[in-house]
């Protein structure tokens, strides 16, 4: 081609003449403006010198068309060097080859240019600058000359192009973020440039958190993958005829970039002198990484280098391996990670073969983690999770954090998902707006909050568990911290209304600390047990007993647990556990008693102080027969049974049927307790009857009686049910005795009106203005009398006296004027007594064959009375009567109604008859007559004598 041009361009048609680039330029007057300005400053010799280049020639209309640019613009030495090329190019060269990349020189340096062919306009340009007077040649040089139409701006360096995103049509905002600062990219010279576009970096934002962060090992990362995208000399246009440069300096070593043109493939060294094979298609206008990666926008000029941009990111030989450390630097928690360093833990997070969860903080910066990091610098191990956990349900999962006063155990986290909130120990949320982060075989979950070890036990069950009873009591007895047994313990701790449900029993414990110390320490088992735990396995209380715990099955449900201890079955809601530092404690809704704590009917009793009614079940010797065998008590309140004068001394009959009244078989108490309508009492034939007045609010009355109730006001069970699964006592205190007077009137058929409280204290206010207004009528017409008539009657009233006495001299056994004279009536310790005469005469009337005796019973209530510290009532006998009266006291007789001293007062429904004389209730097959009520009754024998109660 070189010939060619000689003969051709030859002066005259003669080949054998030679010319230099000056010659050519002198020839033609279109180039008079560009040689003046290399005459100007003195560039003739250094062309002259040149030989192999490629001279682009501007013809005079370029200066022209330049907006005040002339001849003197070209006066520096590098302005004149923008346009020698460094190799021989012809037109042809172009159209056969495609799209070239040349290079010039400026500066010692070369700079690329590109030349191409338009194929539509049959076109040759260099750069944007069109070639108007091709191929003159230069023969004496071996070079070439080209007249083109425009002068070429001069590109801005690598560097500012990428820094200053060069259009909307090649974003590249993130990789201008990883470059970051100019010291960085102004390392980039003479190099050629595979830039992903946004659109292909697959960092997501954690990742390029962490290749922006200020550290060593991020630093490196950053490094490494801007020089995986870098080659040092131009690389683009066909490929075939590029020839990479070995100039240039990489951002960490000097490599260099060989070339193989056969096959149009040339093999590059990227700045981590990783080898890459790049192609060319479509006449140069498209780059190809490795075959497979095509350029989007290819040969992007800068003055210092060459610019493909890609859509895909995949093309790095040695892509960046992300740990857990490296996540975490992203997530802003460096100084977790120096922490884990200083602990020697640094294996945690850099092992992506570790199959682990881990819970960190979603904190802003590191000055906030720095703020709440001090809290668990022993805890660090508490974070990370064994294996990889979705969190999809509630569950408890093991932390690495291992403690040998938990027998080597490790602590646990407790998960729950509580609608579409997940919740870590009851109090750490998950944040919501970052989902599970997976690097490696590792999940990370940010939270919210801090996630520490778990607490001492006492703030560990705060107030939100309403344990706080249970908690007073465990205090009390010095159980907040327990000693170190390498096991860890599991409690079982009654919360909520737990303690207020067992009222009088809850009580008694209050007033019995030993009773409460044996209850609490039976419920803290030596061993952990979770509420996900199945199976059995055999431990020991914090007394040292053995306890069997079992645990196979879920409520149908499925959101409670069923356990036993001892064989005594309970509930626990799944994924309730409340841990603390030294196991994991159970809120119950119930109390469960040990086998070894029996609270009995009789301490129940004692606890309400109702002595008196246990002086009662003596009395009648039932107290052996009420406690040992399962029977249950309503009992009234000790004021209720002084205000309705029952004691020691009141009727034994009353007392009899008063007492089995208030004695429930071992089978009526879970009547009561459900408040059913027919509850059987020991008293034969007799039921009652429950109401529920309101919630918790319960109302009894006879079923067969009176429309008379009392109220419950509090009950109470004893302990053995809990595990021996025996039948329940339980006594039920009530604000009034139920009175066996109730059963005189059975209920009528006819409906009872209940008013209202409004109506009947209208009716009580009207029906005392008719009394006062009745009364003042009798007082006005009797005080309107003589008083002469009422010293008659006095007068009258003395002879009869004197009358009485002497019938009783004369032993007149067989007339009585009115069959009786005044009464003596025994209640209690005191008597009341008719008035005789105006000396105060005393007396009582009775039969001639009346003995004077005192009954049995009535001597035994003394006795009973005096050993319970009460005064003795005082014998009944002329001693005690006024030596001022007239007349002397009759005795009186006491005995059983209705037959002698050995017949049963009576009996119940179950077959069981009561004797004041006897030791024990025993079984009648017949019934015996019932007579009731309270008051003394006069009552003939056979042998037509007269006794009285």
């Amino acid at each position: 081609m070189q010939d060619q041009g000689k003969q051709d361009n030859g002066e005259d048609g003669d080949p054998q003449v030679t010319r230099t680039v000056i010659d050519v330029l002198s020839g033609d007057v279109e180039f008079s403006s560009f040689l003046r300005a290399i005459q100007q400053i003195g560039m003739v010799p250094y062309l002259n010198a040149l030989e192999n280049i490629t001279l682009l020639a501007p013809i005079n209309s370029a200066f022209v068309i330049e907006d005040g640019f002339d001849s003197l613009s070209m006066k520096l030495e590098n302005d004149i060097k923008r346009y020698i090329l460094d190799s021989y190019i012809t037109t042809d060269d172009i159209k056969l080859k495609g799209t070239l990349i040349s290079k010039t020189f400026k500066n010692k340096k070369q700079y690329p240019i590109l030349s191409f062919y338009d194929y539509d306009y049959e076109t040759v340009f260099f750069e944007d600058s069109e070639v108007v007077e091709p191929d003159l040649f230069a023969t004496s040089q071996n070079s070439i000359v080209h007249g083109i139409s425009s002068l070429y701006k001069e590109h801005d360096n690598i560097c500012n192009q990428l820094m200053n995103n060069l259009n909307s049509s090649k974003t590249i905002l993130i990789f201008q973020k990883l470059i970051k600062d100019k010291e960085t990219c102004g390392k980039l010279t003479n190099v050629t440039g595979f830039i992903p576009l946004d659109a292909a970096i697959t960092f997501n934002e954690i990742e390029l958190n962490y290749l922006t962060f200020s550290s060593i090992i991020s630093e490196t990362d950053r490094l490494k993958y801007i020089n995986g995208h870098f080659t040092n000399g131009y690389v683009g246009g066909n490929v075939s005829d590029s020839q990479p440069l070995s100039l240039g300096t990489t951002l960490t070593s000097t490599s260099t970039s060989t070339s193989n043109c056969n096959s149009n493939v040339m093999v590059v060294a990227d700045l981590n002198n990783n080898l890459h094979n790049i192609t060319s298609q479509n006449h140069g206008h498209t780059v190809l990484i490795d075959e497979l990666y095509k350029s989007n926008i290819s040969n992007v000029l800068a003055s210092d280098g060459i610019l493909h941009f890609f859509q895909n990111d995949s093309f790095m030989v040695d892509p960046i391996v992300f740990t857990p450390r490296k996540y975490l630097l992203g997530l802003n928690n460096s100084i977790f990670v120096e922490e884990l360093d200083f602990k020697h833990l640094n294996y945690l997070i850099d092992d992506n073969e570790l199959e682990q969860t881990l819970f960190v903080t979603s904190s802003s910066s590191d000055e906030d983690f720095a703020s709440i990091s001090d809290s668990h610098k022993d805890g660090d191990l508490y974070q990370f999770v064994q294996g990889k956990i979705d969190l999809n349900s509630s569950k408890l999962v093991d932390s690495k954090l291992c403690y040998k006063k938990l027998g080597d155990n490790c602590q646990k986290i407790k998960i729950t998902k509580l609608n579409e909130k997940i919740l870590l120990n009851n109090h750490v949320y998950i944040n919501e707006d970052i989902p599970k982060i997976e690097v490696g075989n590792t999940y990370i979950y940010l939270m919210d909050d801090n996630l520490t070890p778990p607490p001492r036990l006492d703030v560990a069950t705060g107030p939100y568990f309403s344990c706080s009873k249970s908690m007073s009591y465990l205090d009390e007895l010095g159980l907040i911290i327990l000693p170190n047994n390498k096991k860890g313990y599991t409690l079982f701790l009654p919360c909520h209304e737990a303690w207020e449900n067992l009222e009088l029993t809850w009580e008694y414990l209050t007033q019995n600390k030993t009773a409460l110390a044996i209850l609490m320490e039976n419920n803290i088992i030596e061993d952990l047990i979770y509420s996900d735990f199945t199976g059995e396995i055999t431990s020991t209380t914090l007394t040292g007993d053995p306890i069997v715990i079992s645990s196979n099955s879920s409520t149908p449900d499925d959101k409670n647990q069923l356990m036993s201890l001892n064989g005594t079955e309970f509930q626990i809601v799944k994924n309730s556990d409340i841990l603390f530092n030294q196991g994991v404690v159970h809120v119950l809704e119930d109390v469960i008693f040990p086998k070894s704590l029996d609270i009995t009917l009789q301490n129940l009793v004692e606890t309400t102080k109702s002595f008196e009614f246990l002086k009662f079940l003596d009395l009648f010797n039932l107290s052996n027969e009420v406690f040992d065998n399962g029977y249950s008590l309503i009992l009234p309140t000790p004021r209720s049974l002084l205000l309705e004068n029952i004691t020691l001394f009141t009727d034994p009959e009353f007392m009899s049927e008063f007492l089995r009244l208030h004695i429930l078989p071992s089978t009526s108490v879970e009547s009561l307790l459900n408040c059913e309508s027919k509850i059987p009492t020991l008293l034969n034939n007799s039921n009652l009857s429950c109401r529920e007045l309101s919630t918790g609010n319960y109302m009894l009355q006879i079923a067969e009686g009176k429309d008379k109730e009392v109220r419950i006001l509090s009950k109470g069970c004893t302990s053995k049910t809990y595990y021996d699964g025996d039948v329940k006592s339980c006594i039920f205190l009530i604000d009034r005795p139920i009175s066996p007077d109730w059963l005189n009137q059975p209920s009528s058929s006819i409906p009872h009106i209940k008013l209202p409280g409004v109506a009947m204290g209208i009716g009580a206010l009207l029906g005392i203005l008719i009394i006062f207004f009745v009364t003042s009528c009798f007082l006005i017409f009797f005080l309107g009398r003589n008083k002469s008539f009422e010293s008659e009657i006095l007068d009258e009233r003395r002879g009869l006296l004197i009358t009485d006495e002497n019938d009783e001299d004369n032993n007149n056994t067989d007339t009585d004027t009115d069959g009786y004279g005044s009464i003596r009536i025994f209640r209690g310790n005191q008597y009341n007594e008719g008035t005789q005469g105006t000396q105060g005469a005393q007396a009582t009337k009775t039969s001639k064959a009346t003995k004077a005796s005192t009954s049995n019973i009535t001597n035994k209530s003394n006795q009973l009375h005096n050993s319970h510290g009460s005064s003795a009532v005082p014998d009944f006998s002329e001693t005690n009567y006024s030596k001022n009266a007239s007349s002397k006291p009759i005795s009186v007789s006491t005995g059983i109604p209705g037959g002698n001293s050995g017949d049963s007062v009576g009996s119940d429904n179950f077959g069981h008859s009561f004797n004041p004389n006897h030791n024990s209730i025993t079984d009648n097959n017949h019934n015996n007559n019932e007579t009731a009520g309270r008051s003394i009754k006069k009552t003939n024998n056979n042998n037509n004598n007269d006794s009285f109660w």
